[in-house]
C-alpha cells in the first residue's frame, strides 16, 4: 500500500464535502407538558330515576315527562315516605312500582335524583346520618351509579313561608346536603334550592301544589333537571 504523508492526508480531508443532511421533515420541537387535568367531553345519563314522596308524584304527573327526554327518566314515589323510610334498604317504598320506567338501565340507572323531606328529624347531626344511610342504600342497589343529587323540597319565595311552615326548608337540611356532597364528591352533588315563582303554586300554603301549580312546578325542574350532565372520566396529567 502505498505511503499518505501527512500534509497529502489534510489536504485529501479538507476537500471532501461535509454528509448531507438526512432526508426527511424536521423534527417537531418537543411539546408542553399538561399540568392540568383534561376532563372528556359530557355525556348523558342512560337512566335518571327520581325518588319522593307525593308532593313529587305532584309534578311528575304533570308533564314533566313531556318536558325531558321521557325514554330517559322515570321515578319511584310513595304517599308520606320519608328520606329516612327511603334510605333503609329493606323498606316496603323500594317495592313500588315505577313511573314510565325507562327505556334503557331502568333496573340500574346511572343518575339517581332524591327529593329529601322530613319533618321531624330534629338537627344537622340527624339529617347527615340519614342521608348518609341514603347513599349507601343507592349504591348498594344501582352498582351502575354515577351521580346522586340531593335535593329538597321545593320553598318557598326567598325561602319564606306561604302559609305552612312545610313551604320552608330549615338551614339544617341544606347544611347536611352540602356535607354529605363534601364527603363523597366525586358521587354526591347538592342540588339547586329551588324555590317556588311565587305562592299561588302551593295549596293551602304547602307543601302540596295546586293544579296549576304542579304543571309550574314541573316545567321550573324539568329545566333544572335536563341540562344537568355528568362529567366523563379525567385524564391524569402527564
Amino acid at each position: 500500500m502505498p505511503r499518505i504523508c501527512p500534509l497529502a492526508l489534510a489536504l485529501l480531508t479538507a476537500a471532501c464535502p461535509a454528509a448531507p443532511p438526512a432526508s426527511g421533515p424536521p423534527a417537531s420541537p418537543p411539546g408542553p407538558s399538561r399540568t392540568s387535568p383534561a376532563v372528556a367531553p359530557d355525556a348523558p345519563y342512560r337512566c335518571t330515576e327520581i325518588i319522593g314522596l307525593s308532593v313529587t308524584a305532584e309534578w311528575y304527573g304533570a308533564g314533566f315527562e313531556q318536558l325531558v327526554d321521557d325514554a330517559r327518566f322515570q321515578a319511584r314515589t310513595r304517599p308520606h315516605t320519608f328520606v329516612d323510610q327511603w334510605a333503609d334498604p329493606t323498606h316496603v317504598a323500594w317495592t313500588e312500582p315505577l313511573a314510565s320506567p325507562c327505556v334503557d338501565g331502568s333496573a340500574n340507572p346511572d343518575r339517581v335524583v332524591l327529593f329529601a323531606a322530613n319533618w321531624s328529624l330534629q338537627s344537622q347531626a340527624d339529617w347527615t346520618t340519614v342521608l348518609e344511610a341514603f347513599v349507601a342504600t343507592a349504591k348498594r342497589r344501582y352498582p351502575a351509579l354515577k351521580t346522586l343529587e340531593i335535593f329538597t323540597v321545593l320553598r318557598g319565595p326567598k325561602n319564606q313561608s306561604c302559609g305552612d311552615p312545610k313551604s320552608t326548608v330549615d338551614p339544617m337540611i341544606d347544611a347536611a346536603i352540602a356535607a354529605v356532597a363534601a364527603a363523597h364528591p366525586h358521587l354526591v352533588h347538592a342540588g339547586a334550592k329551588v324555590e317556588a315563582s311565587d305562592c299561588s303554586v302551593f295549596e293551602k300554603g304547602g307543601p302540596h301544589f295546586t293544579p296549576e301549580g304542579r304543571k309550574v312546578v314541573a316545567q321550573q325542574l324539568a329545566t333544572t333537571l335536563q341540562t344537568t350532565k355528568p362529567s366523563g372520566p379525567q385524564i391524569p396529567p402527564m
